[in-house]
């Protein structure tokens, strides 16, 4: 938080178009929320209303999809995507440098990505929050010296849910584009929606710590933990090549690669999760 404040003090002009009072508030209320969860332990009702409320400044900020020309239901649609993303984030900061490698990789796309849409301010950006990762990298992989926790682990998951809804893919089919946000992700998402399928078809507690990640099913199954990561991170590079193809298909095969996708993820969900015995964190 205070990297980005400095560059966006020494780069105020240029990233005048992004930054503004009530975005900063946003990322504060996340950062702060993670804060007091790491000291205190929030509920997740106590937590998901931080999320909410800081959504909704971001959104007062001018940062919304305009799939209904800006209208309450765009408005949903959004406060859904960043809430979703920053959980999604938050779930995955399992593994000493997955959290940070993963950010890495997604940013790393976008900079091409704004680099193809012309979107010189946003790229400034994304370069900044890219630097920052890396330096965080250095402190984090395994052995880690430092961790995310909560504060980290949110602010960072509502950056990148920002960054991938304020991109804009000129030149491309908006009826298709929306869908390469959602495939750069797709691996927290996916994470995220096995997590709460498995505790939740178990009536177990949603927000509770486990070793029910993705990357732990990975070690429980004969994997050391070089190779799960390995694999978890090569998945999100790979889906960064599929949100690009998505972005240069038509629609119609855009749309067939989402639903196959989906199918795999559902897919994967089944196989890790049907014979799982879960294990306490």
């Amino acid at each position: 938080m205070i990297s980005l404040g400095i560059i966006t003090l020494l780069f105020r002009h240029t990233l005048s178009s992004f930054f503004n009072l009530y975005l900063g508030i946003g990322l504060f209320i996340l950062f702060l929320t993670g804060i007091l969860d790491d000291r205190i332990i929030f509920t997740p009702a106590k937590k998901m209303s931080g999320q909410i409320v800081g959504a909704i400044f971001v959104i007062i900020g001018g940062i919304h999809t305009f799939i209904f020309n800006g209208t309450a239901i765009d408005w949903l649609i959004t406060i859904f995507w960043l809430v979703g993303i920053v959980n999604a984030f938050n779930f995955l900061d399992g593994s000493d440098g997955m959290i940070l490698e993963t950010s890495m990789i997604i940013l790393g796309a976008l900079v091409v990505f704004t680099q193809l849409s012309s979107q010189s301010d946003l790229q400034i950006v994304v370069l900044a929050l890219l630097g920052i990762v890396i330096g965080l990298l250095y402190f984090n992989i395994r052995p880690a010296k430092m961790f995310m926790g909560d504060s980290g682990s949110q602010t960072l998951g509502l950056l990148i849910a920002i960054l991938t809804l304020e991109y804009n893919p000129l030149g491309h089919d908006h009826f298709s584009s929306w869908i390469t946000p959602i495939i750069m992700v797709s691996i927290p998402i996916f994470d995220v929606t096995l997590v709460v399928y498995s505790r939740t078809r178990r009536h177990l507690p949603i927000y509770r710590s486990g070793l029910d990640h993705t990357y732990h099913r990975l070690l429980q199954r004969g994997l050391n933990p070089k190779k799960a990561n390995a694999i978890l991170i090569f998945l999100v590079f790979l889906s960064n090549i599929v949100a690009y193809g998505a972005l240069k298909a038509n629609r119609y095969i855009a749309y067939g690669i989402l639903a196959g996708l989906i199918l795999a993820g559902v897919f994967l969900i089944y196989l890790l999760d049907h014979k799982y015995q879960p294990r306490e964190g």
